[in-house]
């Protein structure tokens, strides 16, 4: 199972809740968290509008950038008529795409073909550049004004390269991860340039549907036209596969027929994108009881063989170096659910080393090591916070120059006693401040 959290989102009126908060190996801790009104965006007849939230906050130095490209994006309805799609600005199309910040967010604008009012119930994100932007939450808003909406724990328990995010997208602070989508080749080593989605299959008040995903998440993940990453995706080219017949559901919204999840999806004669197979993290594929409805391959094998975004993730090592562009950055968090542990043992994980002051650890990203944070009788082997641990939380340039370093005091106690390895000299000369 795959190790942090899966957020199934559901929208109620004007774009309400997450409906259940899905922890560790998914054993339920449920809840229900108010989405922010400010985050929906307002649209006109025949004219969709999807926000992008883009979910790594910057500091205040404008050097140190850490937004992206701004996404293309493609709407299709119920049966697979394209609604309309955009390269995420305006023309010329041959320019460079313009940049959205870390920790904002992009409206784009999608003008249905035909004055076609219709329903996008299938949308595709895709990076536009190399310049990889790590996505928190999607909101689309129809014409109708109905509204749904995403989130990013749903595509890292999906296998999507991840990281945490800043972001706060509703009452009772909750900050959703973030995943990260680039053109191939990028700095961040995510094969992931593209994420479809089947909106209805995450928005609307359907406890059976969750408790559905709850108990299998092969009905979330294992299913192309429902959810799936995409290594070469191009709006406007490219068509997402829809469910043909299209899906029914009960009363509760799960799914009357789940063997009608394992399917590629038809493309009604399009040319599709190349599609990222789901691949199980942490757990056995074998001897685990299949529930009715299972018995058919998660994927069927026609479809073309690709690595799942997790670069190298059939021969992880903790010595893999996964901070990217990062690894003179640190993020400096007190949030219960930014834990150190889950990072760094994520095959998945990209970006930044990261330290949780109240877990008390730090998760070294180039090495995929943990440390603990000096203090007491700890004193070597450790995260020292230097000047961070005195000065106010909005100075990530450190009043004194001290940034966060390794202490590995004297030679002889230069190695980590649990594992017998050397402890690295490292410092942090970027912080960014997320307490």
């Amino acid at each position: 199972m795959v190790a942090g959290m899966v957020v199934f989102a559901y929208i109620s009126g004007g774009f309400g809740f997450i409906g259940a908060i899905l922890g560790g190996a998914l054993a339920g801790t449920f809840g229900s968290i108010n989405f922010v009104q400010s985050l929906i965006p307002t649209t006109k007849f025949t004219l969709s509008v999807i926000r992008v939230g883009i979910g790594i906050e910057p500091n205040d130095d404008p050097a140190f950038y850490m937004g992206g490209d701004v996404p293309g994006v493609a709407t299709w309805d119920e049966v697979g008529t394209g609604l309309g799609w955009s390269q995420g600005f305006g023309l010329p199309v041959f320019r460079d795409p313009p940049k959205v910040k870390a920790g904002n967010y992009r409206d784009i604008q999608v003008r249905h073909n035909g004055r076609n009012n219709g329903s996008p119930t299938y949308l595709a994100v895709s990076a536009n550049g190399n310049d990889a932007i790590c996505v928190s939450f999607i909101a689309v808003t129809e014409p109708s004004g109905l509204s749904r909406g995403w989130f990013g724990d749903i595509g890292a328990h999906c296998g999507g390269n991840w990281f945490y995010s800043a972001q706060i997208v509703g009452e009772g602070n909750y900050r959703p991860k973030c995943v990260w989508l680039a053109k191939s080749p990028n700095t961040i080593g995510t094969e992931a340039r593209a994420l479809g989605i089947h909106l209805p299959d995450f928005s609307g008040n359907q406890p059976g549907l969750s408790d559905q995903y709850t108990k299998d998440d092969r009905t979330m993940c294992g299913s192309q036209p429902r959810f799936s990453f995409y290594s070469d995706f191009e709006p406007g080219v490219h068509h997402l596969p829809v469910f043909k017949p299209t899906l029914r559901y009960k009363s509760d919204g799960a799914d009357v027929d789940i063997s009608r999840l394992w399917t590629n999806g038809t493309l009604n004669g399009h040319q599709g994108g190349i599609p990222i197979p789901w691949e199980p993290i942490g757990r056995p594929r074998h001897g685990r009881p299949i529930p009715p409805g299972l018995e058919s391959p998660i994927r069927p094998a026609m479809m073309k063989p690709h690595r799942a975004p997790g670069i190298k993730r059939r021969n992880f090592s903790s010595n893999q170096t996964d901070a990217g562009p990062y690894k003179d950055t640190i993020v400096v968090t007190d949030y219960p659910l930014h834990q150190t542990e889950e990072l760094c043992n994520s095959p998945a994980s990209r970006g930044p080393s990261l330290v949780n002051t109240k877990e008390g650890f730090f998760c070294d990203m180039n090495s995929r090591k943990r440390y603990p944070v000096c203090g007491g009788r700890t004193v070597c082997a450790c995260l020292d916070l230097g000047s961070h641990s005195t000065s106010g939380a909005s100075d990530t340039k450190m009043r004194n120059g001290t940034t966060p370093f390794m202490r590995t005091c004297k030679k002889s106690y230069a190695r980590d006693t649990s594992s017998n390895a050397v402890v690295p000299h490292r410092s942090f000369g970027k912080v960014l401040d997320w307490t």
